[in-house]
């Protein structure tokens, strides 16, 4: 059975009168090449350890009706679940996946955001195939909140045009983690072949964090890179 990562991570939250715990899922690719016994664990544990579930895309491989499957398991949590596409949410039809999402109660943002308890959640549209628009994004938010809202983004180079804009922390996804990590603290492979900047894990933007998930699945390989649904503690600053 393959092991699933759950690394917590705490960020200081001004605002916040509680602490609030945000689960992140990524990179699902339902289909041949992730086991859907593993997206039940996933969902199934992050539901217990988080207040605020959020999905930062990659549903499905090539078929959008796979994305009815798994919005049908994000609707059993009792948590709210916010969400953005991914590339091949695009490329598989990106209203079908739409409304499979939203039709399980899963709110979807595209270049849009959502206000829930004092928290901004901002949804920017994936930025591989051109459809990220961080200013249309943002125009809802109040100018004093841009700088603490909390920022989904599949494409994790788009933080570079988000970071500007606003955002505390920005959670994307895409890379799987590198892809295929090599032995001997090699770079992964898709860092090694200029893919990305932000590969995996914690980095600085324009004076936002951004953090990358490996996520859970892939959609055509994936070595020594462990599927993870990391935890964040939003905690009152």
């Amino acid at each position: 059975m393959t092991r699933i990562l759950f690394p917590e991570h705490r960020v200081s939250w001004p605002g916040l009168r509680t602490t609030l715990r945000v689960a992140q899922l990524t990179d699902v690719h339902v289909g041949p090449t992730t086991p859907f016994s593993l997206l039940r664990r996933a969902v199934a544990e992050a539901s217990k350890r988080s207040d605020l579930m959020v999905y930062t895309g990659d549903t499905v491989n090539i078929r959008a009706g796979g994305a009815r499957r798994f919005a049908e398991l994000l609707r059993s949590v009792p948590q709210p679940v916010v969400a953005v596409l991914g590339n091949h949410d695009h490329m598989a039809g990106a209203s079908q996946v739409r409304a499979f999402l939203e039709d399980a109660g899963i709110v979807v943002l595209q270049n849009e955001s959502i206000e829930r308890d004092g928290l901004w959640v901002v949804g920017v549209d994936d930025g591989h195939t051109h459809h990220a628009d961080p200013v249309r994004a943002f125009e809802k938010v109040p100018t004093g909140e841009r700088a603490n809202a909390l920022v989904l983004s599949h494409f994790p180079p788009a933080a570079d045009q988000i970071a500007p804009i606003g955002g505390r922390l920005i959670l994307s996804g895409h890379t799987h983690g590198g892809q295929v990590r090599l032995p001997g603290g090699v770079a992964p492979i898709l860092q090694l072949l200029g893919r990305s900047p932000y590969v995996y894990g914690w980095y600085t933007v324009a004076g936002a964090d951004l953090y990358v998930s490996a996520g859970l699945g892939h959609s055509w390989l994936r070595i020594a890179s462990p599927p993870e649904v990391p935890i964040f503690h939003l905690e009152p600053a």
